[in-house]
C-alpha cells in the first residue's frame, strides 16, 4: 500500500554534500486542455537520478497560481492497471498541494534504474479547490530526455481531484490508458547519480547557544559499496551523546513546555554507544560522529536490517545539556536512501 514519505506542503532544508549538474525533463507543447480530476504519467527509470524539482505547466493563457502534484513509485517494478482497474500498491516520495505555480518546487526523490515511477498534478486559481486544470500534451507517444535516454512516458492518473480539500493524502486509486496519449504536462528537474542525504527538522539551541548540525557524506549502500559517514558538529563541548536512528520521521517538540528542540525520529529508534562531543566546555566546537558502515557491522540484527536498495533512515544527534528541559538538546535530523 502507498505511504506517504515525503510532503513539501511542510517546507523541509534540503542539506547536500556535493553539487551536482541540474538537468530538466521537459513535457511537449500544450495540444489539449482538461479540467477536472488529476492526470499525469508513469515511466521506467533508465538509470540512477535525484528528482530535486515540480513544476506542474499551465494553460495557455491561464493566470492560476497555485500547483498539485505528486510523485510515486509503483511497487514491484509494476506499472498501474488499465482503467477502470486501479491500485494503491505504490510508495508516495512527494507531495506538494497549494504551492505557488511559477516555479520548480523542491523535492529530493532517489529514483533507481529500473523503478516505475508516476508523476501526477494539476494547477488550480486558489488554494483548497476541488477541480483542477490539466494542460495535455500528446496526439502521439510522448518521451521525456533524461540524462541522454529517450524514456517513454504513459497517461495516467485517478478518478479524484489531488487537492489539500479533496486528496489531502495524495495519490490513490490510480491507473493508466495505454490508448490514449494525453498526458499532463508535468516538469520536473533532477540530477545525475546517487542520491545525496537530505536534512530536515530543526536544531534545539543549547544552553551556550548552540546549534547543532547533522550531515553525512553519502547515502548508505547495501553492497557497502561506499563509505558513509555521519557527523554532527556545532554540539557543546564536553558533553556526552549519541547518534539515533529510526525507519521513520516524527517532528514533534521534545519537551511538553520550555525547550527549543525537536523529536525528528519515530520510535522506535536504535542507538548508537555514548561518546564524548569533545571541544572546549561552554563552546560549540564539540562534535558526534558514527561510521555507519562499521556502525552496521557491529550490530547486524538492529532494526530494519537487513536493508534494501531504496528503504529509509531517519538519523538525529542527542546530548546532554543539564540546564535544558529533560537535561538534553538534539540536533536537526538525516533522512538517508540505501543504494545498491
Amino acid at each position: 500500500m502507498w505511504k506517504q514519505l515525503l510532503s513539501v506542503v511542510l517546507a523541509t532544508a534540503v542539506s547536500q554534500t556535493a553539487v551536482a549538474q541540474t538537468f530538466t525533463a521537459t513535457c511537449g507543447a500544450q495540444t489539449a486542455t482538461f479540467n477536472g480530476n488529476t492526470r499525469g504519467y508513469w515511466f521506467v527509470a533508465p538509470a540512477d537520478f535525484t528528482i530535486t524539482g515540480v513544476q506542474v505547466q499551465l494553460q495557455t493563457n491561464s493566470t492560476s497560481t497555485f500547483q498539485n502534484f505528486a510523485v510515486v513509485r509503483f511497487d514491484n517494478q509494476t506499472p498501474p492497471p488499465s482503467y477502470s482497474a486501479t491500485t494503491n500498491a505504490f510508495t508516495q516520495l512527494a507531495l506538494g498541494l497549494d504551492l505557488a505555480q511559477n516555479v520548480f518546487q523542491p523535492v529530493n526523490v532517489s529514483v533507481q534504474a529500473g523503478d516505475v515511477i508516476g508523476i501526477y498534478g494539476n494547477c488550480a486559481a486558489a488554494a483548497g479547490t476541488t477541480t483542477g486544470q490539466n494542460s495535455y500534451a500528446g496526439s502521439v507517444q510522448q518521451t521525456l530526455d533524461i540524462g541522454g535516454n529517450i524514456v517513454n512516458i504513459n497517461r495516467s492518473g485517478m478518478q479524484f481531484h489531488l487537492g489539500s480539500v479533496t486528496s489531502p493524502q495524495g495519490m490513490h486509486d490510480v491507473w493508466q490508458e495505454p490508448s490514449s496519449f494525453s498526458i499532463t504536462r508535468v516538469d520536473f528537474q533532477y540530477t545525475i547519480g546517487p542520491a545525496l542525504p537530505v536534512a530536515y527538522c530543526t536544531s534545539g539551541t543549547t544552553t551556550n547557544g548552540c546549534a547543532a548540525s547533522i550531515g553525512a557524506d553519502a547515502n548508505p549502500s547495501v553492497s557497502v559499496a561506499n563509505a558513509c559517514n555521519i557527523t554532527i558538529s556545532g554540539v557543546e563541548g564536553q558533553k556526552t551523546g549519541i547518534v539515533f536512528y529510526g525507519l521513520d520521521q516524527l517532528p514533534q517538540p521534545w519537551c511538553v513546555s520550555g525547550g527549543s528542540s525537536f523529536l525528528c525520529v519515530k520510535a522506535p529508534t536504535f542507538r548508537s554507544s555514548a561518546q564524548a562531543s569533545g571541544g572546549t566546555v561552554g563552546q560549540c566546537d564539540g562534535t558526534l560522529s558514527l561510521d555507519w558502515n562499521a556502525f552496521q557491522a557491529a550490530n547486524p540484527g538492529a532494526l530494519g536490517s537487513p536493508f534494501s536498495s531504496g528503504q529509509k533512515i531517519y538519523v538525529q544527534g542527542w546530548f546532554r545539556d543539564p540546564p535544558a528541559c529533560k537535561s538534553t538538546s538534539l540536533s536537526n535530523a538525516l533522512e538517508m536512501t540505501y543504494v545498491p
